[in-house]
């Protein structure tokens, strides 16, 4: 029931000393604050939130990513043949997986290198008191993860045979729809916002310009006032 490796997000190392006064290792207890952030995490995706979506709010709300620095995509989803990530981590429905990798070195290198097990040799051990949600919500993100790299997988493949022709039209409508979501119009050539010709630079006197959403910038370059949020 030891939990193996480092720190893992949503935990606490527990620190102890046997009868000797020699440090058991493996010992872990639920971090509170963090385990509240995965649970928000699943919920979200469970929900439907794309990965981008969810690492943007979390950065936005200045909350670090397990090794510190901002959440990207492959903080939550890892490396689907090795089952990492936080999103594919069994120690939150409280399972411990073990002996999914062995380490070797290269004969002629001599680098540490890291090779998967087969999946029937993987051990799992329960661990319920570190579980942080059901094991039915955990399983059934599970699923929601592999039903969404089916759908990437079948949308590359249709890209492949689609003309270009066709292609352009689905660009098209992909963008009309994105449009409508975000109550944007277009009048022209130019998108019309609730800010638009409202916002002006100061220092040179000219429109500040919609970047992306909630970004404001000014068209001269080198300007302060380039990047701005609208909060």
């Amino acid at each position: 029931g030891s939990i193996p490796g480092g720190r893992t997000f949503g935990y606490n190392v527990v620190h102890k000393l046997d009868s000797r006064g020699e440090p058991i290792r493996g010992l872990r207890k639920i971090n509170a604050s963090e385990a509240a952030i995965v649970r928000d995490i699943f919920e979200t995706y469970s929900k439907g939130r794309t990965l981008l979506k969810i690492c943007t709010d979390l950065n936005r709300r200045k909350i670090p990513a397990p090794k510190g620095g901002k959440w990207v995509q492959t903080t939550l989803v890892g490396q689907a043949a090795r089952r990492t990530g936080l999103l594919r981590q069994t120690l939150y429905k409280g399972v411990v997986t073990f002996n999914r990798m062995v380490y070797r070195k290269h004969p002629d290198t001599g680098r540490r290198l890291s090779i998967l097990r087969p999946e029937s040799d993987w051990i799992y051990v329960p661990v319920p008191e570190l579980a942080i949600m059901s094991e039915a919500e955990f399983d059934s993100v599970q699923k929601k993860i592999e039903e969404r790299s089916s759908l990437r997988k079948n949308r590359m493949l249709l890209n492949k045979v689609m003309l270009d022709e066709e292609k352009a039209a689905r660009r098209a409508a992909r963008e009309r729809d994105a449009r409508a979501a975000r109550g944007k119009q277009i009048v022209g050539r130019y998108k019309v916002y609730l800010t638009s010709r409202k916002l002006w630079c100061q220092r040179h006197n000219t429109a500040m310009h919609p970047v992306r959403a909630r970004l404001y910038s000014c068209a001269v370059k080198g300007c302060p006032n380039r990047n701005l949020p609208l909060l």
